[in-house]
């Protein structure tokens, strides 16, 4: 049995990477600083980009990225929702989000749920950016921005017609619900499980989720007890002593947790449009100045 488990742990860094249950980010070392917001592997962000109309050449239009925007009661505002995700983006997580919710304020949009696109589908060194098409329900309407000729953002710049313009904001949110607090990780062949409080209890379990191999009990985010049973044994200990990198008095915290092992958060980004000083399209090189006071042109400006 001994020989068993220093055998799946010395194989646990090539088996996490092929297992087909186990993150392929979990794979140590593990950082247990108590201040620890480090996580093994990449994530996702999402932007609400703000744009406005203008005039291009041979007749055409421009959307141009612009953070004072403005929106005003019965025009039109625009907008791009930008995925970005990390090549090395872990897949639990990943998979963990479900959908993306873009919700309307002031505007004439109903709040809709977005399916992600399908992660890593060309390979990436530096991972991919996505842009909505304004589409509901459906992957296909993220489309991946690439340097060809294929991919244009301005085919995804969005607009919505403005019903309240001291409202009009529009918001784009996922939740990422992986965490070991419910389901556990796998490890290459071991399951890690954390149930947070205080005493809090983080233990590792053997390849099928049930047998008990290691418990630590932990007071006040420090490690007090290290109980390892008769299924593990004490030369097995030392090799996960070693891996998991936990002795007494070593700093465990919820956050540390799922820094290593799994995360819990909300990505949300939001632009909410500029309402003072809105105007409707002007010539930006056209100034009209207002007379200062003597002026003679007061009255005739006035009148």
């Amino acid at each position: 049995m001994k020989k068993i488990f220093a055998i799946a742990l010395a194989l646990v860094m090539v088996l996490s990477m092929a297992s087909a249950f186990a993150s392929a980010c979990v794979t140590g070392p593990f950082d247990w600083a108590c201040s620890t917001d480090a996580t093994n592997c990449g994530k996702a962000t999402i932007e609400v980009i703000p744009y406005v109309n203008t005039n291009a050449s041979c007749n055409g239009n421009l959307f141009v990225e612009n953070d004072c925007a403005a929106a005003i009661n019965g025009e039109n505002v625009y907008y791009a929702v930008r995925l970005t995700v990390d090549a090395d983006v872990d897949p639990e997580w990943w998979d963990s989000i479900g959908k993306v919710l873009v919700d309307y304020t002031g505007l004439n949009k109903a709040d809709v749920k977005v399916t992600l696109p399908t992660r890593g589908a060309d390979d990436s060194e530096d991972g991919w950016v996505f842009y909505w098409d304004g589409l509901d329900k459906k992957a296909a309407n993220w489309h991946e921005a690439t340097e060809d000729d294929n991919f244009d953002v301005q085919d995804y710049v969005l607009k919505a017609r403005v019903k309240e313009y001291a409202k009009a904001k529009v918001c784009a949110s996922f939740e990422a619900a992986y965490t070991p607090d419910v389901t556990g990780v796998r490890v290459g062949n071991f399951v890690v499980k954390y149930a947070a409080g205080n005493p809090a209890y983080l233990a590792v379990y053997a390849d099928d989720g049930v047998t008990k191999l290691v418990e630590y009990k932990i007071v006040d985010e420090k490690v007090v007890t290290i109980n390892y049973t008769a299924a593990c044994g004490e030369a097995d200990y030392a090799a996960i002593k070693a891996f998991m990198g936990l002795e007494i008095g070593t700093c465990v915290t919820d956050d540390a947790v799922k820094a290593n092992f799994g995360w819990k958060e909300e990505v949300k980004s939001c632009y909410e449009w500029k309402t003072q000083n809105a105007t409707a399209i002007v010539d930006t090189e056209c100034v009209v100045a207002i007379p200062k006071t003597g002026d003679a042109s007061v009255l005739a400006w006035l009148f």
